[in-house]
């Protein structure tokens, strides 16, 4: 390459100087390559800061919510709590009912067999007035 410049009138000052530009032209390439692959590095990680800022605030807004709504769930945890012991004690008061409800129906069948025993004591005692009557009737007829 040399060669080509030793016609020249500046001859070696001429290859040293494009040498030179060469050299520092690309030192100069390379730093302005570097320094646009550093700003897109950059720009990269401020918008992954972004982006991971914006999901930490939804994040927060998320936990938030899931607070009101556990919140909401604790509430509703004492009323079913609350429900279930007055259930719990309706139960109980049923049951007592249910029983009271068996004795009764004992007493009333009970009290249907005695009223069905008396209507025929009723019965025959009326039947015995009559038969008494008859009796009297035919005990004159003969006398």
């Amino acid at each position: 390459m040399r060669e080509n410049f030793k016609g020249h009138k500046l001859g070696t000052l001429t290859f040293v100087f494009w040498v030179y530009y060469i050299n520092n032209m690309a030192k100069k390439s390379k730093k302005n390559t570097q320094n646009r692959e550093r700003d897109r590095f950059t720009v990269v990680l401020e918008s992954i800061q972004s982006d991971f800022q914006i999901f930490g605030e939804k994040l927060d807004f998320i936990d938030n919510r899931l607070n009101g709504i556990d919140g909401r769930f604790y509430g509703i945890d004492k009323k079913l709590d609350f429900i279930d012991n007055r259930l719990g004690r309706i139960e109980l008061r049923l049951d007592k009912i249910e029983a009271a409800l068996v004795e009764i129906k004992l007493e009333i069948s009970d009290l249907k067999t005695k009223l069905d025993r008396k209507a025929d004591l009723e019965r025959l005692e009326k039947l015995e007035k009559r038969v008494k009557q008859i009796e009297i009737v035919l005990t004159r007829g003969r006398n």
